[in-house]
């Protein structure tokens, strides 16, 4: 599971990344990707995910529930397309 804690993305209490504006850092200072709307863009700029109805589908055929992802990322205020973010770019 994912927290969010002010603009910082932890793992079991590791630091993983942090939000900066509409974009998602690694730890290591990389930008991983933005939120725009409820699209997900890698740092290139390709859109790799969406929102749509209940559920974020990825470019790699996958299908989460938005209500799931909410726990699976949790804490903060941050909005559904923001915690899409967090988990399809940083992921393992």
């Amino acid at each position: 599971m994912i927290r969010i804690s002010d603009n910082d993305i932890l793992r079991g209490g590791t630091k993983i990344g942090y939000i900066q504006g509409n974009d998602i850092w690694s730890y290591d200072g990389n930008k991983m990707g933005y939120a725009e709307g409820n699209s997900i863009f890698n740092a290139n700029g390709k859109k790799v995910a969406w929102l749509e109805g209940e559920y974020i589908y990825t470019e790699s055929d996958r299908k989460i529930r938005i209500a799931d992802n909410n726990q699976y990322v949790s804490g903060g205020d941050a909005p559904p397309a923001y915690r899409a973010a967090i988990r399809v770019l940083l992921e393992d």
